[in-house]
């Protein structure tokens, strides 16, 4: 039997199987039956308890979403069951594939998180400290009625060359960075935007990084694999003398930021179906980073959503 919990916390393996917002713990029995347990407090008839809970798992053997399970959960577990086998890839693998409507959802998160930062990029200015330009990405989220996907990255002048830089003090010069992303109907955006306030040859060069964006787009046609992806962006990156990164060129996003397939080398993950979030970057340390970001769902094509 398969256990996936969201007591803790919102997992999204559970709210992709049950399509339930109550937390609760779901148990997927082996003859297909299915079995939820919800939280306590919930209003829902049948409740979670490890008296109940041990009847179920005692002596059998029991697969668990470890990764979205805390460890005083899955040591019980492991005390009564006979054997407990992680299955958190399996279930990575099977949200990989986007449905339509998951498709759809990813759309509506790119729109609103696109709108907020252009909106913010076009209100910035000169002086401007990072954390307020945080505050307002934020503020305008809320507005929107929704959630950011994950904390925002606002970096910049030399801080916009560290890829996970952490907003700071620091007064805006000549180059913004804005890496942002919400939720929409649990569903996650991840967007980066560079804006410019002088540095006309940074500028120059950010439009010779979107190219390298659309070209690595055209090519994913050929692409099968996150290694395939990962070989294309490394060629396009060469015929167009652009800097190796020190990240991959992207990650799967769905339900979670990061998501299947991995594009690196030697991913075998498959890419047919996928929602990808590809990062084409240049960094130069001690001066500016540039980074463009948006989101692809690979239908036979890649087409840019």
């Amino acid at each position: 039997m398969k256990i996936i919990s969201s007591l803790e916390k919102f997992n999204p393996n559970y709210y992709y199987i049950t399509k339930n917002e109550v937390p609760g713990v779901l148990v997927l029995y082996k003859n297909g039956k299915k079995e939820v347990f919800y939280d306590r407090l919930s209003e829902k008839k049948k409740k979670f308890s490890w008296e109940v809970f041990e009847k179920i798992v005692k002596g059998k053997n029991v697969e668990v979403d470890a990764k979205n399970m805390n460890a005083s959960k899955y040591i019980k577990i492991k005390k009564m069951a006979k054997k407990v086998e992680d299955i958190s890839e399996e279930l990575f693998r099977m949200r990989a594939k986007k449905k339509p409507d998951e498709v759809a959802k990813i759309k509506k998160a790119i729109r609103i998180a696109k709108e907020i930062v252009f909106e913010v990029g076009g209100e910035a200015r000169v002086g401007m400290k990072e954390k307020e330009i945080d505050r307002m990405l934020k503020i305008k989220a809320l507005e929107r009625g929704v959630e950011w996907a994950f904390e925002p990255i606002v970096a910049v002048d030399e801080n916009s060359a560290i890829p996970h830089a952490r907003v700071g003090e620091k007064k805006l010069r000549e180059v913004l960075l804005i890496d942002f992303g919400v939720r929409y109907k649990h569903y996650c955006s991840d967007i980066s935007q560079v804006f410019f306030f002088g540095n006309k040859k940074a500028k120059r060069e950010y439009e010779r990084l979107e190219n390298a964006f659309y070209e690595i787009v055209d090519g994913l046609k050929e692409c099968e694999t996150g290694n395939d992806v990962h070989k294309l962006h490394l060629a396009v990156f060469e015929k167009m003398k652009i800097k190796k990164m020190p990240h991959s060129i992207g990650h799967g996003i769905g339900l979670e930021v990061h998501e299947f397939p991995r594009l690196k080398e030697k991913s075998k993950d498959r890419i047919s179906r996928t929602v990808l979030a590809l990062e084409p970057a240049v960094y130069y340390l001690g001066r500016y980073g540039l980074r463009f970001e948006r989101e692809v769902f690979v239908d036979g094509k890649g087409r840019v959503l």
